[in-house]
């Protein structure tokens, strides 16, 4: 069978490559519809047998005569390609292309709704009418699609309680993207001095500024380092932490910050406890899973997909969303008991192999898009689908 995805942002290092190679090896043509530079992205998808197209999309601002035309072109690759299964996610794609999709005659349309973001929030962007109006055709888009899938119970249930959710649609729950629990292992080593340690993109919603005032409130207690690890924001992001704030936690001696690296691994080896006090409409953080796969201890917000990575007082702590003194008393607590560390951690990699493994994720996700049968097995053979491509759970089932 052949699969395109389409989404609006894809690079080399971002493009759920796991799951394409998982796809490819059961023998299924892979197609990536996105922006991004031609070249490159067809070098990357090259290298496992699948194949690029140039999308031209305005990634968020909703632009009616731009959308048109990329709607317009998006339904020409979709002719000429002529796919058995359209795998859409990011919300300008969810816009745009279930119709588009439909109008080209694609047998089967699945949407993964990786996090509500914050066109959904109740309150700053989410309360413009640009964010009501993308939330409408959000939820006309989802109509007579074969499959949602969400990666938290919290997102469908927002969804249906304000009447986004289409009564009849078909959905499931796959929890997260999965992380690879051989390239994200335990250290042998930890760090001598305590590192609270936060990689994300470089937004308000996503803790950032609840992590400096942490830091503050512990600086001078006892010695212990905190780092942040992403890149800044479109300045004119209205979420974005500053340059000017940021490099002011560093003159202050409250935080240490690098850019953003590859080497996620280098850097949660240097770490003793992984932090993500973020309330933004996660999905489940990636950077979460990948910090319980290397047995560290997590402590994030009792917010919408960050919960699903932490039992609180096992593996980590849930702290509430915008409380930095909490997030303080929490983290005082790995400092003052070394012991925790080890036992959280402990937990943390267990939870990651029994829930988050990316061979059981990617499992789940191929059934999700009915690809379950090895395309390589004869019909009928092993690896045939023990049920009906697209018979994933109706919202009245949960």
């Amino acid at each position: 069978m052949k699969l395109v995805m389409i989404t609006t942002y894809a690079t080399p290092r971002n493009m759920r490559r796991e799951l394409l190679e998982f796809i490819r090896a059961r023998g299924h043509e892979v197609t990536v519809v996105a922006p991004g530079d031609e070249a490159e992205m067809s070098s990357a998808l090259a290298s496992f047998g699948a194949r690029f197209r140039r999308w031209d999309v305005q990634r968020t601002r909703i632009a009616p005569s731009s959308d048109l035309r990329a709607a317009r072109d998006l339904y020409s690759i979709l002719r000429e390609e002529r796919p058995d299964v359209v795998f859409l996610y990011q919300i300008k794609a969810v816009l745009l292309g279930p119709v588009t999709a439909r109008l080209a005659r694609v047998p089967r349309v699945v949407v993964l709704v990786n996090g509500l973001g914050s066109v959904f929030d109740e309150e700053g962007y989410g309360a413009t009418w640009q964010a009501r109006i993308a939330r409408r055709a959000y939820a006309l888009s989802l109509r007579g699609v074969d499959t949602i899938v969400f990666q938290n119970p919290d997102d469908p249930e927002h969804l249906r309680s304000r009447s986004l959710l289409p009564a009849d649609a078909h959905w499931t729950v796959v929890p997260g993207s999965g992380v690879d629990l051989s390239r994200f292992a335990p250290r042998s080593t930890a760090p001598e001095i305590p590192t609270f340690t936060l990689i994300s993109r470089l937004l308000v919603s996503k803790g950032i500024r609840d992590f400096a005032e942490a830091a503050r409130r512990l600086r001078g207690e006892q010695a212990a380092r905190f780092r942040i690890v992403g890149q800044l924001e479109d300045p004119n992001h209205p979420d974005a932490v500053t340059r000017d704030e940021l490099e002011q936690w560093v003159r202050d001696g409250l935080v240490e910050y690098r850019s953003f690296t590859d080497d996620i691994p280098a850097v949660l080896t240097d770490t003793t406890v992984f932090v993500l006090p973020s309330y933004y409409r996660e999905g489940v953080p990636r950077t979460n899973l990948e910090a319980l796969a290397m047995g560290l201890p997590v402590v994030t917000c009792d917010s919408v997909g960050c919960r699903e990575t932490v039992v609180d007082g096992v593996n980590g702590f849930l702290v509430p969303p915008r409380d930095p003194a909490t997030l303080a008393e929490r983290l005082r607590r790995y400092v003052r008991q070394e012991s925790l560390v080890a036992e959280h951690g402990r937990a943390s990699r267990a939870l990651a192999e029994q829930v988050f493994a990316m061979q059981t994720i990617n499992a789940q996700m191929l059934t999700a898009l009915g690809l379950e049968r090895d395309a390589s097995v004869p019909s009928g053979g092993e690896g045939a689908p023990s049920k009906p491509a697209g018979s994933a759970a109706r919202s009245s089932d949960r």
